[in-house]
């Protein structure tokens, strides 16, 4: 198993340019040979799904299959009464200076927050560490980077027509399946107001996932759908679930 670290990020090389999202496909396809695997399965989280679609359309011959863990979305139109309605429920309480005095304190703080104990290495990938070991804000990638990056957002926010995919994928979705899971530790959770407006996320969520999901089945030749009832970052709140479907589905295409 590897790991590629996208390029203009930590332990990658930061070129001024080449953050579409076809170069960035092509970064992982050179990886792929530099290593000499044999149609590997790729893995891509979150805004790496639009590296996959590109991988999956004009890589199948490199590629064994594609594994999206809640990185599978259509992003035609967008979701405003979703959005319009978590913007109502209270935000994650920032974390103070005292747990930011090491990354052990902000581990323990992001625990607490995030229901899951994260990686010390994930921590100081997305933070600065200060050489005193305290820590300081969240790591960005240098402001050129930042704005090429934006702008392949911005592209594809306002013309999105991916190329169909042509190899065995897997769509994992986070998808709570009671109101319950939306819950989260800083809210009141017997502020009518609060469940109301959980109770309605919850709905809509599900509306969401069923729309992406159809979208998927519909955009894969060879797709198949899958839910956990956790969050964005499934392979850190639900690491073995994850892991089992995806040894399932590599399983399954092999």
């Amino acid at each position: 198993m590897y790991g590629v670290t996208r390029r203009g990020h930590p332990g990658s090389f930061t070129p001024p340019a080449g953050y579409e999202f076809a170069r960035l496909a092509e970064d992982v396809v050179r990886v792929v040979k530099a290593l000499a695997l044999t149609k590997p399965v790729i893995v891509g989280h979150s805004i790496a799904g639009e590296e996959l679609h590109v991988l999956g359309a004009r890589y199948a011959s490199e590629v064994g299959g594609l594994v999206y863990v809640d990185a599978a979305f259509n992003r035609t139109g967008g979701s405003k009464e979703y959005e319009a309605v978590a913007g109502k429920l209270p935000p994650a309480p920032a974390p103070e200076a005292k747990d930011l005095a090491s990354v052990a304190a902000l581990r323990a703080f992001r625990t607490k927050i995030d229901g899951a104990s994260l990686p010390e290495a994930h921590l100081r990938a997305r933070y600065v560490v200060n050489a005193d070991g305290t820590v300081g804000g969240a790591w960005m990638p240098a402001l050129p980077i930042r704005q090429a990056f934006t702008s392949e957002i911005r592209r594809i926010s306002e013309s999105y027509n991916p190329e169909r995919i042509r190899v065995p994928a897997l769509a994992i979705y986070a998808v709570p399946k009671s109101p319950a899971d939306l819950m989260q530790p800083w809210y009141k959770a017997d502020d009518p107001v609060v469940r109301q407006n959980v109770e309605t996320l919850h709905k809509l969520a599900r509306e969401r996932f069923r729309r992406h999901a159809e979208w998927f089945e519909s955009f894969a030749e060879r797709g198949q759908v899958s839910e956990i009832p956790g969050a964005h970052h499934l392979f850190i709140t639900n690491p073995r679930e994850v892991l089992r479907q995806i040894e399932a589905f590599v399983s399954s295409i092999t």
